[in-house]
């Protein structure tokens, strides 16, 4: 799969990835990023098809498949904005 990012989200994910290889309980993750970043493509935003999930992007998405007597499934539709995790704010979207 080609992984694709806009310069900024690359530059972002990089200065974490740096920051946390120096903290023990966070190495394996920021080397697993730094290597991702590695073999990414940077492209500008405006060549990044719609169909892509971008940093701040409001996604919906399917869950929880439920079986209905019917034999119908049944998704529970949930939405979430996509955001780096000191941007975090707590609360549900």
């Amino acid at each position: 799969m080609r992984k694709t990012g806009s310069t900024f989200s690359h530059g972002a994910l990089a200065f974490l990835a740096t920051f946390h290889l120096t903290n023990p309980h966070d190495r394996a993750a920021a080397a697993m990023l730094a290597n991702e970043l590695i073999r990414a493509t940077d492209v500008t935003p405006r060549a990044i098809p719609s169909s892509v999930a971008t940093m701040h992007a409001r996604l919906e998405y399917r869950d929880e498949v439920t079986w209905e007597v019917t034999w119908e499934v049944t998704w529970n539709v949930r939405c979430a904005t996509l955001v780096y995790p000191d941007e975090h704010d707590g609360e549900a979207d």
